[in-house]
């Protein structure tokens, strides 16, 4: 008789069936999440040298011994994979040389981002197996991403945003310090009879994000990223805070203190960025 497993959760839900030679395969790679301090890479003079690595590797966006959900996701090679993936973080000036290898072995996945600032958006495929070298200037300072889709893209399927990580430019000065928080989706397609989806902050859905320990007076900078295609994934209640830099995938603008915005929330669209503070 070949071996049944069904494994069901109130929000992530799939099911196993498995032959028994198929027992014997080890079990993906578990993400860890990605708090997006400390970059990935190795600085030489000027240069940034990063190998990445996409593989099939399994999510638990809330408990670590909770619902999982397997997904494609970056990894810095050698490393465990993550969610979001690996940051590049360089100074203004920094060539960056990024490998990208395709550890899937049924989708080609196509590598956006992975360009100079600004840019145009273009995409690059990785055939399975196969591996691509970007080598780029960082160009303008700002908050930006790559991301990679993989196979035939069917938004019909619903959301599966977790192939993304934050490509962030400092001035050639630095930057004040701040935190970095990437927006991620997966989702079943609308009208399923499971409405499950898990809406995550680096990697983490809420309750089991990552809580922010501050002092009375202390000035806080956030670069929030929204790497989904849903527009206005998240909503902040309770606090006014500015808004110093607007951009998306490819571009990034510094507001003057003229063009500075003061408010309590701030519509983000699909695949935005901005810098707050308060």
């Amino acid at each position: 008789m070949t071996p049944s497993v069904t494994i069901r959760a109130s929000i992530l839900v799939f099911a196993l069936v498995s032959t028994g030679a198929a027992y014997e395969r080890a079990l993906p790679p578990t993400v860890i999440p990605n708090d997006n301090t400390s970059p990935a890479g190795v600085v030489s003079s000027d240069t940034l040298r990063v190998s990445l690595v996409v593989k099939l590797a399994r999510w638990y966006p809330e408990a670590d011994d909770g619902l999982f959900v397997d997904v494609p996701a970056f990894a810095e090679e050698g490393k465990s994979p993550s969610i979001p993936g690996p940051l590049i973080r360089v100074r203004e000036g920094t060539t960056v040389v990024a490998t990208v290898a395709n550890e899937l072995s049924d989708s080609t996945i196509w590598i956006h981002g992975l360009a100079t600032r600004p840019a145009q958006d273009d995409s690059t495929a990785v055939k399975p197996g196969a591996r691509r070298t970007f080598t780029f200037k960082s160009g303008q300072p700002g908050t930006y991403f790559y991301y990679a889709t993989a196979g035939v893209i069917d938004r019909k399927q619903g959301e599966r945003e977790q192939l993304a990580g934050a490509l962030v430019v400092d001035p050639a000065k630095g930057s004040p310090e701040d935190r970095i928080l990437m927006i991620n989706i997966w989702s079943r397609p609308r009208g399923s009879a499971e409405n499950d989806q898990a809406v995550a902050i680096n990697g983490k859905s809420w309750p089991f994000t990552e809580r922010f320990t501050v002092n009375l007076g202390d000035s806080l900078r956030w670069r929030v990223i929204n790497a989904s295609i849903r527009g206005h994934p998240m909503h902040l209640h309770g606090f006014y805070f500015h808004v110093n830099s607007r951009g998306s995938l490819l571009a990034d603008t510094a507001l003057g203190l003229d063009r500075r915005e003061f408010v309590v929330t701030r519509h983000m669209t699909a695949r935005t960025t901005m810098g707050i503070a308060w």
